[in-house]
């Protein structure tokens, strides 16, 4: 028995070993038995190579998971964009498996351009692979490049337009043929050089939207099995979309690829307490200087009164409460903000303008005059809310969140670890999609019973030695046993905008 477990790990070794020396990352490519106009909705199992490139806002590229911490894509896919984020083992571009934000943009000479249309998205920490998410093989052995050259057809994957210009949720795939260049440089009016393809068919293509996305096909290794591996990049194409497209040849950037990859890698740091620390910044660490306070009981919340409504929300300044946008009235004169305390109500405010962000269901309310000492609960400020990229991504990469339970019956708070939910399964027990810049929350069981969630979605951290509470998000919806929150520090930048020239 042991010479037999010894000969096992030998074997492992021996094919991880050669595997190394053939792709970018060993377990790659392994099918773990989930648009394109006129294609149809790949196999599920596909999915697990494939990243949805999101800015701010919305759904902009595809993207290909090669490496823990690399997303390959086309580089005009992410030039100019300022904040990107992926999902990944992403089928329905909507419900990926797991997000991860983007720290660095890398593209080919530090630019994007016609003929170098390739980039590579850093994330904010390791990718576990699992079932669901996995790398595709990137080669670099250049002699098994070589025997790869001629291969007849490529399956493409993305999110693109459907025929008619339809918008899909569903991953799609299309097969191509590969065609000499010149067929494209003919057909398309342009000049391809040795780092491009050319590929199509005759009633389909890929179309806006699939940039980014891959060209694969499965290829038979001796002594590793099937692979599948990825040749090209989605790039360029008819308007049309309905014929001869050119994409971006992988094989001839496996040097950079890897050059790159390992010059910028960084390894996750260490996490030695559930707390995540600031480091301290050249620029402010919080949205609001005069912000305080590790728990809700010390921050300032808003009772929010108008015409047929009651609503809640949180300060973020002393003058400024931000608030969910549906249902708001433009009539400014119906509205009346009082600060809530833990048992009674203090000041009431007027409001002088309603700042809505209608497309991710948040608002501003800048009150007649900022709150004081007398007119609030001894002690209470505001809620901080973390003002740069990278302490937001540290926070945001280190769970658990926190919510809190208001229990009367009590006489207290309960502030409560909490972890999120896959948006997928979410959405199917609320029966109401969960979009990207939503986050979904189910509390510890027992806790609704005990008192009522709070309105905000926190996460503690340290800075200089201190327990802070910064806001994550605020309550959008709950259902069965579901909490929703708007991701409001993904926000930030427009409160920060949006505070200072109002």
């Amino acid at each position: 028995m042991q010479t037999r477990l010894a000969w096992i790990a030998f074997v492992f070794w021996f094919l991880s070993d050669v595997a190394a020396s053939i792709f970018l990352e060993p377990l790659c490519g392994n099918h773990i038995a989930l648009k394109i106009s006129g294609g149809y909705n790949a196999e599920f199992h596909y999915s697990a190579w494939m990243a949805a490139v999101n800015n701010k806002t919305h759904f902009i590229c595809g993207g290909t998971l090669i490496h823990k911490r690399f997303v390959l894509t086309a580089a005009h896919c992410i030039h100019g964009q300022d904040v990107l984020s992926v999902g990944l083992g992403a089928y329905h571009k909507s419900h990926p498996e797991v997000r991860r934000d983007v720290i660095e943009k890398l593209m080919f000479d530090g630019r994007s351009s016609f003929e170098n249309d390739i980039g590579l998205l850093k994330l904010s920490s390791n990718v576990i692979f699992n079932a669901h998410i996995r790398p595709i093989c990137i080669v670099l052995n250049q002699s098994l490049v070589n025997q790869m050259r001629n291969v007849s057809t490529f399956k493409a994957f993305g999110w693109g337009f459907l025929r008619g210009r339809k918008e899909t949720d569903i991953l799609q795939t299309i097969t191509l043929n590969n065609f000499d260049r010149k067929k494209c440089e003919v057909d398309l009016s342009v000049y391809l050089s040795e780092k491009q393809l050319c590929a199509g068919v005759p009633f389909g293509d890929t179309c806006e939207g699939d940039s980014g996305g891959p060209l694969t096909n499965n290829v038979n290794i001796s002594e590793l099995g099937n692979r599948e591996v990825q040749f090209g990049i989605i790039s360029a194409g008819k308007i049309t979309c309905d014929g001869l497209g050119m994409y971006v040849d992988v094989m001839s950037y496996a040097d950079w690829i890897k050059t790159t990859i390992e010059r910028h890698y960084t390894e996750d740091e260490p996490q030695s307490s559930l707390v995540p620390k600031i480091k301290p910044q050249q620029q402010d660490v919080f949205l609001y200087n005069d912000c305080g306070g590790a728990n809700i009981a010390a921050n300032l919340e808003a009772d929010i009164y108008g015409l047929n409504l009651r609503a809640q929300g949180i300060f973020i300044t002393h003058q400024f409460v931000l608030t969910n946008a549906e249902r708001l009235p433009r009539n400014l004169s119906n509205l009346k903000v009082y600060v809530k305390g833990r048992t009674k109500f203090y000041e009431g405010y007027s409001v002088l303008s309603v700042l809505p962000n209608d497309q991710n269901d948040v608002a501003l309310l800048k009150l007649n005059r900022p709150v004081t000492t007398r007119g609030s609960p001894a002690g209470m400020k505001p809620i901080c809310m973390l003002a740069n990229v990278v302490d937001q991504q540290r926070a945001a990469s280190t769970p658990p969140f926190t919510m809190f339970f208001d229990a009367p019956t009590h006489r207290r708070i309960y502030d409560v670890s909490v972890a999120l939910g896959n948006p997928q399964q979410c959405s199917e027990r609320i029966q109401r999609r969960v979009e990207w810049n939503k986050l979904c929350v189910e509390p510890p069981n027992g806790m609704s019973r005990i008192g009522s969630g709070s309105y905000i979605l926190g996460k503690k951290v340290t800075n200089s030695g201190k327990i802070m509470l910064v806001l994550f998000g605020i309550v959008s919806d709950s259902s069965n046993g579901l909490y929703v929150f708007t991701n409001v520090m993904k926000l930030s930048e427009w409160i920060a905008n949006a505070i200072r020239i109002n």
